[in-house]
């Protein structure tokens, strides 16, 4: 079933909604990475959890996550990225309510690794921005 993308809400400054290209998807392709270089139940979850994903987006779109599909990636990702930090400050708000032992861990090591992450995206916007 493919999407209705005229239900879709738009904003002018939207990107085009994605097209369908051919091959795996970028769900598959990080499944197959992340069991070459890692093993356990928690991996095992992750790949299962990246598949649910891809089933959710046919479902929604049509089709799945895929390379060269007329979307700036890296803003897509910065953009993600931008949310986890959002939902990440709201778990550490909650684990400081609850007194959370975990609460220091969570903020040095998950928040941290997230703002790193959006700070390369940003810096690979950038980058792209002046060679246009």
């Amino acid at each position: 079933m493919y999407c209705n993308y005229d239900s879709l809400k738009r904003r002018a400054e939207d990107q085009p909604l994605p097209t369908v290209s051919e091959g795996l998807s970028c769900h598959e392709m990080a499944v197959a990475s992340l069991k070459q270089r890692r093993s356990g139940p928690s991996v095992d979850q992750v790949a299962q959890d990246l598949l649910s994903r891809l089933a959710l987006g046919i479902k929604r779109y049509g089709t799945g996550l895929r390379p060269h599909n007329g979307r700036n990636m890296t803003l897509d990702a910065y953009e993600e990225v931008l949310d986890a930090i959002a939902y990440g400050r709201g778990e550490l708000i909650e684990m400081r309510a609850r007194s959370d032992p975990q609460q220091g861990w969570w903020e040095m090591v998950h928040l941290r690794n997230l703002e790193n992450c959006a700070i390369f995206l940003r810096d690979r916007l950038n980058e792209k921005e002046k060679s246009e």
